[in-house]
């Protein structure tokens, strides 16, 4: 993608979608979100790149080890990605929003196709109740090896014993403001992507509720980081 440094640009976005930016000069500071505002310092080695037809952004900072994407979703957000700015100048456009995508959705996206995804956020929820011409039991046990040993056919591979759904309220998925109330089903071992099954409501602040009828897989973005607004 196309990076420019913010000392050098002729005229400064005012705003990326509903977000109203306003670029500091001075080093030394994050950027961070108040409501709408969007604050960003700057320095002689900032860089700032604008997405999505102008409603979100990327902006790195010279050596760091991280940048920071923001903008409107459905409302104004800021988060760090572990992304530095020679590796973000390595990417298209559509190779950095793909790149956010877990690897995950991105395989059962190229199996069964894009719309069947569902995102608030960086939650994504993709339906297990497949295409009756997939064997339901061969669908969960392809979902259930993944992130093991063996291949995503399940040669070679271990499955694991998983406990019966439990009825939860406001539970929060990932450890997340992302609040799931219906049913859940937890894996009896931890993996960083991938650990949740469930149905019902997924709420979260500043998203659109997103109702999940039948199964559905939960998976976190890896991309994002520990300040997400």
């Amino acid at each position: 993608m196309k990076m420019q440094r913010i000392v050098k640009m002729g005229s400064r976005p005012a705003t990326a979608g509903l977000a109203q930016l306003e670029f500091l000069r001075g080093s030394g500071k994050m950027p961070e979100r108040r409501e709408s505002r969007i604050l960003i310092p700057y320095d002689d080695t900032t860089e700032f790149a604008p997405l999505s037809n102008g409603s979100q952004f990327l902006v790195c900072y010279g050596s760091a080890e991280v940048s920071f994407f923001g903008g409107t979703d459905e409302h104004p957000f800021l988060t760090d990605l572990p992304l530095k700015r020679e590796d973000a100048e390595q990417l298209s456009e559509y190779q950095f929003y793909e790149n956010l995508k877990p690897g995950l959705i991105k395989d059962l996206e190229s199996r069964w196709g894009e719309k069947l995804t569902r995102r608030q956020g960086d939650i994504f929820a993709f339906p297990l109740s497949l295409p009756q011409r997939y064997h339901a039991r061969a669908n969960w046990r392809m979902i259930l090896i993944t992130h093991t040993d063996g291949d995503s056919m399940g040669r070679g591979s271990r499955t694991e014993k998983m406990s019966a759904p439990q009825a939860v309220n406001e539970f929060p998925l990932f450890g997340t403001r992302h609040k799931l109330t219906g049913a859940l089903l937890l894996f009896p071992y931890y993996t960083s992507g991938l650990d949740t099954i469930g149905s019902g409501v997924l709420t979260a602040p500043d998203h659109a509720p997103l109702i999940l009828q039948g199964p559905h897989i939960f998976v976190r973005s890896g991309m994002v980081g520990w300040m997400q607004e």
